[in-house]
């Protein structure tokens, strides 16, 4: 009995919790928008929701005339509330287009969100732009198109954005992939200026998001142009440049970039990066980043990175990347240029005929763990020009390899020159200098030789702490043999404005073979005054100690000093001035030659800005007469001469200075044996 009772219990509470719902829901104080249709839901009534629903069938989403365009949504929404639009795709067809023929600005609506199905879309007709908040405000799937059309999408604030969004597509055609990625770069083009960035002085601080890429492959017909901010990641996307012609991505106005993930083929230049218009100053303390891409079959150089010609400072770091199957690999025109991690494989089939990979044009280029590997495809080294890094200033490798398997080449090719006027001075910190340390190094395909001059001596070389070589012939470290117009390295000592050996060589501790300091015993002795050569053999270490030039105006010859200075009368005439030095015999050899260098400030104005005079004065043997090496005319009234004369005991190098009048006058004698 006592169960009944409680079930007829129940059963009353059911029906009174019945009656009052339905009381309620006539009352209208319970509403549920689920239970509405789209017809009860669009318009006027959305308000109450704080969700909304535009009309796609109305033809200008950017006019107010119809109550349910987005512009008179946005509109009533204001700044404030907290909202969503609902774009639908609620055609039978593939997609609902949204579409404006007029521009129109919500960068100023953060609080509201627009959801947009799949399918569902803003369409842009020609010169018409819509301006938004951020990417953040947006939701929609990352592989979902919700841009078409001719205009454009703009957006006032940063935020990462899908590429796919305006259409960019494995299956689209070349011209339309060009125009999509191009429009998703261009749309937070605006953080450049103003909203974006803090100035301090010439340096900017600024804001950058990522275009992402999803993998697959896209074609493209056109290069890409991308500005100071952008920033591009993929997870390995292929975009392949069908117009060999046309570079992949070009800027004149790179700072801040990143480049990820990416694999490029095809096309001329692959990534292209100019701090500044040509003649137009650059920006500061610009930073481009290369990470994790490959380069692959570029018809020129794959990558370019310089500064305008007029100023800015840039640096560029590659890193995790590979060049294969390129022309040429990279052209750097900067301050500071790292490659590590990287691996360098050109084919011969396709590599540009007898030029080098790299070009380092200005400042330095740092290659570190990076290995440099010859695809023999399509052609046979031997004989050829082929080379690695063509040095203009200062290049640098650290725990490389160079070639092997048959296929090693010179490592650089040599076109600085510690005499030219226009380079910083050989004594400072960015003389031009090449470096080669701890590295496997194969060169005696090519022309052979670790380092080939063409025009002259850098500041500084150091080859140090390497290992490899299949055998002896691979060759020499120094391949002074290849100067161009058929220049002789003793010809280059020997030019008119050499006042002193300003190369440092040291080449140690290298291990697998003894190769020479050049394949030319003459010009290994030219070098010697200024290189330290040491290598290990059967017999142990062998060390072959050289001239040393020193600071305070002495030479070292073979372990000594000798003093090397002299200095004219403190008052001196119209007559002439003499400086005699002189060097016991038993400090030379016969069958040598000596470098003479004159230093003179017959002017009396700078001590620091002296004028120069060189000359070759050869010793045959004990027995020679006095001779009359040179005489150079340095400024008007001003001539010094060198006269060379040797005796049983010394040789005497006198130097004659025809002050004309100048006061102050003072020469400084340097002896070097070369030869």
């Amino acid at each position: 009995m006592k169960k009944i009772k409680n079930r007829i219990w129940v059963s009353i509470i059911f029906v009174l919790f019945l009656f009052t719902s339905t009381q309620a829901l006539s009352d209208g104080l319970l509403t549920y928008p689920k239970s509405r249709t789209i017809d009860d839901i669009q318009g006027v009534d959305q308000a109450a929701m704080n969700f909304y629903y535009p009309d796609s069938s109305l033809p200008n989403q950017g006019v107010t005339d119809a109550g349910s365009t987005i512009k008179a949504i946005v509109d009533s929404i204001g700044t404030t509330k907290k909202a969503t639009i609902y774009l639908r795709n609620n055609s039978h067809n593939i997609n609902t287009d949204y579409t404006y023929l007029t521009s129109d600005d919500y960068s100023i609506y953060d609080n509201i969100t627009f959801v947009f199905e799949n399918g569902a879309r803003l369409a842009t007709t020609s010169g018409v732009t819509i301006t938004m908040a951020s990417p953040l405000s947006i939701s929609a799937q990352s592989k979902q198109q919700i841009f078409t059309g001719s205009g454009a999408i703009s957006f006032l604030n940063n935020g990462n954005r899908p590429a796919t969004w305006w259409g960019f597509s494995p299956s689209a055609t070349a011209s339309i992939n060009t125009v999509a990625l191009q429009s998703a770069i261009n749309s937070v083009i605006g953080v450049k200026y103003g909203s974006g960035e803090i100035e301090t002085g010439s340096f900017t601080t600024g804001v950058g998001s990522y275009v992402e890429i999803s993998s697959g492959k896209y074609d493209i017909n056109d290069q890409i142009k991308y500005q100071y901010y952008t920033r591009i990641k993929s997870d390995r996307a292929i975009i392949y440049q069908t117009d060999p012609t046309k570079d992949i991505f070009h800027s004149d106005a790179v700072y801040q970039n990143e480049f990820s993930g990416l694999i490029l083929v095809g096309g001329k230049t692959q990534i292209f990066a100019q701090n500044g218009a040509t003649g137009v100053s650059g920006r500061e303390a610009a930073i481009i980043q290369i990470n994790d891409c490959e380069f692959n079959k570029s018809a020129d150089y794959a990558l370019q990175i310089s500064h305008s010609g007029a100023s800015g400072g840039c640096q560029a770091m590659i890193k995790n990347s590979r060049f294969v199957r390129c022309a040429k690999s990279a052209k750097t025109e900067i301050d500071w240029v790292t490659f590590e991690d990287v691996w360098v494989e050109p084919r011969v089939a396709y590599w540009a005929a007898n030029t080098a990979q790299f070009y380092s044009a200005i400042g330095v280029t740092a290659f570190s763990r990076v290995l440099f590997i010859v695809d023999k495809t399509g052609g046979d080294l031997t004989g050829s020009t082929y080379r690695w890094v063509d040095n203009y200033k200062t290049v640098n490798f650290k725990d490389c390899r160079f070639g092997a398997e048959g296929g090693g080449i010179p490592a650089v090719y040599n076109y600085t020159d510690m005499l030219n006027a226009s380079l910083t001075s050989p004594y400072s910190a960015s003389a031009p200098t090449i470096t080669i340390r701890d590295s496997w190094v194969y060169n005696r395909k090519g022309v052979g030789g670790t380092i080939v001059l063409k025009t002259g001596l850098p500041s500084c070389i150091i080859i140090e702490g390497n290992r490899g070589g299949e055998n002896a012939s691979d060759g020499m470290w120094i391949n002074t043999e290849e100067m161009e117009d058929g220049k002789t390295l003793t010809a280059y000592l020997a030019a008119a404005d050499i006042h002193e050996p300003l190369c440092s060589i040291r080449i140690k501790n290298n291990i697998g073979w003894e190769q020479p300091v050049t394949g030319n015993a003459t010009d290994t002795e030219l070098l010697s005054p200024f290189t330290e050569f040491e290598f290990p053999n059967v017999n142990g270490n062998i060390h072959k100690l050289t001239e040393r030039l020193y600071t305070d105006n002495t030479v070292q010859v073979w372990g000594k000093k000798y003093n090397q200075t002299g200095v004219s009368p403190a008052t001196p005439n119209d007559t002439q001035s003499i400086v005699t030095t002189t060097i016991p015999v038993s400090a030379i050899a016969a069958a040598k030659a000596y470098l003479v260098t004159v230093k003179g400030n017959p002017s009396g104005i700078d001590a620091n800005n002296m004028d120069v005079v060189v000359a070759l004065v050869t010793i045959k043997t004990a027995a020679d007469t006095t001779k009359t090496v040179t005489s150079t005319t340095l400024v008007a009234g001003v001539t010094l001469g060198l006269v060379a004369s040797i005796s049983s005991n010394y040789l005497r190098i006198t130097v004659t200075g025809y002050t004309a009048g100048h006061a102050g006058t003072s020469q400084e004698v340097r002896i070097i044996d070369i030869l």
